[in-house]
């Protein structure tokens, strides 16, 4: 050239990655920018039963770091730092709350718990009810995702009344059974029709409950004599005795 020239370089800026691995969380799109362009963070992932604890890289993967805002030098990678949820557990026994060691006031996601045994008088207990599905004292549930961190869950006792019989007797020997009457416990019992006795009167039963505890009932018979009176005659049809 017939004079000096000034050249100045042309640079285009080299475009990169970011990318989002979530851990088993729901999907995060990866950010594909230009060097140094202005990026902006993803929405939060998330997972069952887990609450998200930010970004981390893999050479620190518990250590949660801040997102950069730009695009940086041949990207990045970062993994889902996430916190396993702890449910706080009530037992509820007819609308009491059942405590104990054998009863746990907590417990995390996926977690197990041995589904504790109760007793009460005339019942028999099912187990505990939980999601839907009755767990026998013994079996093991298995804790689902509630929510979130710190809900509640409510495990409800399932009782079944127990059937006893009522026995009924003749004799004070219980020798001459004279029914039996299956009632439920709590319940009124049906008392069967009185019975005879030849030369008896029948005075009712020596048990006056009338509602069924907790095992069966006998009642017997009280009878009274009945008395008869004999007279004689001559043959002329006079009462001499």
């Amino acid at each position: 050239p017939a004079e000096n020239q000034t050249y100045y370089a042309i640079w285009t800026p080299t475009v990169y990655t970011i990318v989002f691995d979530s851990q088993g969380g729901t999907d995060v799109a990866d950010i594909t920018a230009p060097y140094l362009s202005a990026i902006t963070a993803p929405a939060a992932p998330t997972k069952e039963g887990y609450t998200f604890g930010g970004w981390a890289t893999t050479a620190a993967p518990t250590v949660k770091i801040d997102l950069p805002i730009e695009m940086p030098l041949n990207g990045a990678a970062y993994i889902a730092i996430w916190n396993v949820e702890t449910y706080n557990i009530v037992w509820n026994n007819e609308g009491q709350t059942v405590t104990g060691e054998n009863f746990p006031a907590t417990a995390i996601y996926n977690s197990t718990i041995s589904s504790p045994a109760m007793t009460n008088t005339g019942y028999t207990f099912l187990g505990w009810e939980y999601a839907g599905t009755v767990y026998a004292a013994g079996k093991e549930m298995t804790i689902a995702d509630a929510g979130n961190d710190g809900a509640t869950i409510t495990m409800n006792a399932k009782w079944s009344p127990n059937t006893y019989n009522a026995i009924f007797y003749l004799d004070n020997a219980k020798t001459q059974k004279y029914a039996t009457v299956p009632t439920v416990f709590g319940q009124t019992i049906e008392m069967p029709d009185d019975p005879t006795k030849d030369g008896h009167e029948f005075n009712g039963w020596d048990n006056d409950a009338t509602v069924m505890g907790a095992g069966d009932m006998e009642f017997i018979a009280d009878w009274t004599p009945i008395l008869y009176f004999v007279e004689f005659y001559n043959a002329d049809e006079e009462v001499i005795y």
